[in-house]
């Protein structure tokens, strides 16, 4: 997706700053997950290129996010060191 200021966040003022907001990720994932299977799975909403997903599917979306970055950061760390 092309850069927008609706998806794409400001950069954090510190590095603290970037940690802090991972952990807060963490945890709300974290109290998020056990109302999952709770959740109907055909109540979806729109995502802008993979359509309609339900809850579930948008709470595996946020960690296959932060995965593919972790393998960006990763590529980066390997052409520097060339």
């Amino acid at each position: 997706m092309p850069p927008s200021p609706q998806y794409t966040p400001q950069q954090p003022e510190s590095k603290e700053k970037l940690i802090q907001g991972l952990r807060t990720v963490i945890q709300r994932m974290k109290e998020a997950e056990p109302t999952l299977e709770k959740a109907s799975k055909q109540h979806t909403v729109s995502h802008p290129s993979f359509g309609g997903l339900n809850a579930k599917e948008w709470f595996l979306l946020v960690e296959m996010h932060y995965r593919h970055h972790l393998l960006q950061l990763e590529r980066l760390k390997q052409g520097l060191a060339l």
